[in-house]
């Protein structure tokens, strides 16, 4: 009969201090001094608070939100002029433009293709980590007949 070994870690695997080495509160303690230091670093190069450029004011997300809800009902014209309003309190919000430039593409009947072809690129430039973005520009711009764009997305 053998012994069991108490360090030996469980039927799981073994232990996460006994894997990293530390125990799962000084890792969250180390996180935190870590991402505190960041924060400051940030706000002493410039000066203000680092903040999530996604996150919108409530005011500007409830007319965001309204705009949606224009969109749902089928009332483009009142969710371009509530995006529009979005974009002018948010200039940095790619998701107002991108939703924005997508009610223009459905519009493109109207001629509204090129409208959509700008504000999809301003979507992009604001979210350059994202492909899907990048991919929407240049199949607009082949859309539209653009190949200058197509090919530079």
């Amino acid at each position: 009969m053998s012994s069991v070994n108490p360090n030996a870690g469980s039927v799981f695997g073994p232990a996460m201090a006994d894997v990293w080495g530390v125990t799962t509160k000084k890792r969250k303690r180390k996180q935190a001094q870590r991402d505190e230091r960041i924060q400051s670093d940030y706000e002493a190069r410039h000066g203000a608070p680092r903040t999530n450029a996604k996150s919108l004011h409530p005011e500007v997300a409830a007319v965001a939100g309204e705009a949606h809800g224009a969109l749902i009902v089928g009332n483009r014209d009142r969710a371009i002029q509530l995006f529009g309003e979005v974009v002018r309190r948010a200039p940095d919000h790619p998701d107002a433009y991108a939703t924005l430039s997508e009610v223009f593409e459905a519009r493109s009947d109207e001629g509204d293709l090129e409208k959509a072809l700008q504000l999809a690129l301003v979507a992009a430039h604001l979210q350059t980590e994202d492909p899907e973005g990048w991919r929407r520009v240049a199949i607009l711009a082949l859309d539209s007949n653009d190949d200058s764009t197509a090919k530079d997305a």
